[in-house]
């Protein structure tokens, strides 16, 4: 057998070693970034609609008079049920609802949305009074390498702390100081990085989360572990090969 036909052979089953060699990173720094790490400002603005957003709409007509005597109620079965089935706002933006119709309400605020809601229904419902919340805001996290979970936001005021614990804290080889946040603001996706590895640094712990945010913890790669175990099964080949390649070189 041509002893280089076996040299090439052997080559080509380590190489797509390489191509697994930590193929299961996830968002990581870039050999040459074309993005920058933007200083953290607090938003100065509310959120705004987006589709795929499901919203509680609740409708009351004499100034909320209903809504009032329900918090007041003693009575547990005399409050009004919630509308939790909601509304989908649809790909183009837009939401249905009896009485009104179709309404865009893509890049509307809740607040504006409500207001919105009340002006058409004045004309079908005396003094109406409007509710709208987002009922299925979410962040992802990826905790450490590659580990991701889908974190509900119980309310508006979020923390980065409070998702942190809620995700299970810093993984084993997550980096504390290099906690990363995507939002995207005005149509462009920003990157904010923020350390908690430190007592100083506590103020960070505080920043608000919002609907939609990436949080990303950067890990510490273990080069030599993730070597050995990536490249293990091929050098169990290689091994095998280079014995058969003796024995066939001395026949």
């Amino acid at each position: 057998m041509n002893k280089t036909f076996l040299f090439y052979w052997f080559i080509a089953l380590f190489l797509p070693s390489c191509s697994v060699y930590n193929s299961n990173k996830l968002l990581s720094d870039s050999k040459e970034p074309s993005y920058t790490i933007e200083s953290f400002q607090p938003k100065n603005q509310d959120e705004t609609i987006q589709p795929g957003d499901q919203l509680s709409i609740k409708i009351y007509p004499n100034d909320g008079e209903n809504a009032l005597m329900s918090i007041a109620s003693i009575k547990a079965e005399e409050i009004p049920t919630k509308m939790d089935d909601g509304f989908t706002v649809s790909s183009t933006g837009e939401i249905r609802l009896p009485l009104v119709g179709e309404l865009m309400a893509k890049g509307l605020t809740t607040n504006q949305l409500s207001e919105a809601l009340t002006l058409k229904l004045t004309k079908t419902i005396q003094s109406p009074y409007v509710e709208v919340s987002v009922t299925n805001q979410r962040l992802m996290l990826f905790n450490g390498k590659g580990a991701g979970q889908v974190i509900p936001l119980a309310h508006e005021a979020m923390t980065l702390m409070e998702v942190l614990a809620l995700g299970g804290g810093i993984k084993d080889h997550g980096k504390s100081n290099q906690i990363r946040l995507f939002r995207m603001e005005n149509g462009v996706r920003k990157i904010y990085e923020f350390d908690l590895s430190e007592m100083n640094n506590l103020k960070n712990a505080d920043v608000r989360v919002q609907n939609r945010d990436i949080l990303v913890i950067n890990h510490h790669p273990r080069n030599a572990q993730n070597t050995l175990r990536d490249a293990g099964p091929w050098l169990s080949i290689l091994t095998s090969g280079l014995v058969l390649f003796s024995i066939f070189s001395k026949l």
